[in-house]
């Protein structure tokens, strides 16, 4: 029976009010919009990049695949500098005290942002898990919504084309 009602209930929750499934972000649909904290406590959000590419890491400090992107991710960073991309990094740790402290003693670069455990960013592309790379175009519209992670070489050269 409690099998049955936890069925029940995510069918309900996987509707909306008129019945109808909700829509699952895909490439060329605008990106919805995020406000998050930085860690300095200042509200960043995706419109303050309007006229750039961005790349959007969604991770958690607990994830092992999310951690091992890291190295790799600087060194994209740094072969992209002075092109029209920034990479936001959103932290979906509920604790903002873990997430601070980690992105303090492992140096991370780029911009880095805590969600606060809102997932509903992650929600609206339909992600679960993480890690998950995201590009946003200069519109602010989904480019790739499941773009390779860092270690794989393809995510370099798909940059370059698109951004050169």
């Amino acid at each position: 029976m409690k099998l049955f009602m936890l069925a029940v209930l995510t069918l309900l929750l996987s509707l909306t009010v008129d019945g109808q499934k909700k829509k699952v972000l895909q490439n060329g649909d605008k990106s919805p919009v995020f406000k998050f904290l930085d860690i300095n406590g200042k509200k960043v959000s995706l419109k303050d990049f309007r006229g750039k590419y961005v790349l959007i890491d969604l991770w958690h400090t607990k994830c092992g695949p999310c951690k091992k992107q890291f190295p790799y991710l600087k060194e994209l960073e740094e072969k992209m500098q002075g092109k029209n991309i920034v990479f936001i990094c959103i932290a979906s740790d509920r604790k903002r005290e873990m997430w601070e402290k980690f992105v303090k003693e492992n140096k991370l670069t780029g911009i880095q942002l805590h969600n606060g455990g809102d997932r509903s960013y992650m929600r609206a592309y339909g992600f679960e898990t993480v890690p998950r790379f995201i590009l946003i175009d200069k519109k602010g519209r989904i480019v790739e919504c499941a773009m390779p992670r860092p270690c794989e070489p393809r995510l370099e050269q798909m940059l370059m084309k698109m951004i050169d």
